[in-house]
């Protein structure tokens, strides 16, 4: 049995929500407003979190945040707003994926499905062999999740780290956005190809001495990106 709690204030979209994964057989709570779909977050252990960034009572931002101090739960964020600074924040704070209205029921159900796969392991990716990889200027520890480098601990989030971790692998060679998608999202339509782009501008921020000037993860223009040691 698999449990989702949707938090959404816009009552009609709450509704149809409900109703169309109620329909895939899964079983569904509801919140209006972020104090109550925090409430209900971390009195019960929900398989995925739905979640609307613009909530009365407390915004669907803190509520992540929150969450993620005590749960690896996978959230996906509801927004009307698809600016990048905005859809970043929603990253940083621990979301798994976002997906802008309007959307149609087979775009969310495709979402949902597609993190839910993930979180039973289902991913066609194979864990690394190594425990560490190392570049001259900095080590990745694949089982700690995070990178040394000059001296600091760097965490990576889940998704950053499943991004690297696939550039890696292909180390040299050029990964395209739909090819990130389908091993790690999954997805079976609708591909968000700017998801890409956001996880790959976080790693950045956090390997590079310059990320206007990456030296590791390398732009491919007309495929997407490389990794190069």
């Amino acid at each position: 049995m698999t449990w989702i709690l949707v938090v959404e204030d816009e009552q009609n979209l709450l509704w149809a929500i409900r109703d169309a994964l109620e329909g895939r057989n899964y079983q569904v709570d509801l919140a209006q407003d972020g104090k109550k779909g925090l409430e209900m977050a971390l009195q019960k252990e929900y398989d995925l979190i739905l979640l609307d960034i613009m909530l009365p009572e407390m915004d669907g931002i803190e509520v992540c945040r929150k969450i993620r101090q005590t749960s690896e739960v996978p959230i996906i964020f509801i927004t009307a707003k698809a600016l990048e600074d905005h859809v970043l924040e929603g990253f940083e704070a621990g979301a798994d994926d976002y997906i802008t209205k309007p959307f149609s029921i087979r775009e969310m159900a495709a979402r949902v499905k597609a993190v839910l796969k993930r979180r039973v392991g289902k991913t066609e990716i194979e864990e690394p062999e190594m425990e560490a990889f190392q570049t001259e200027d900095m080590v990745i520890h694949w089982k700690a999740r995070e990178i040394q480098k000059g001296g600091r601990s760097i965490p990576l989030s889940n998704l950053e780290y499943e991004v690297l971790r696939m550039l890696v692998q292909n180390a040299g060679k050029g990964v395209s956005r739909f090819e990130f998608l389908n091993q790690i999202w999954g997805y079976e339509t609708y591909p968000t190809t700017r998801t890409i782009d956001f996880h790959i501008s976080r790693l950045r921020s956090k390997i590079e001495d310059d990320p206007s000037n990456p030296r590791h993860i390398i732009t491919v223009h007309g495929v997407g990106y490389k990794f190069v040691p």
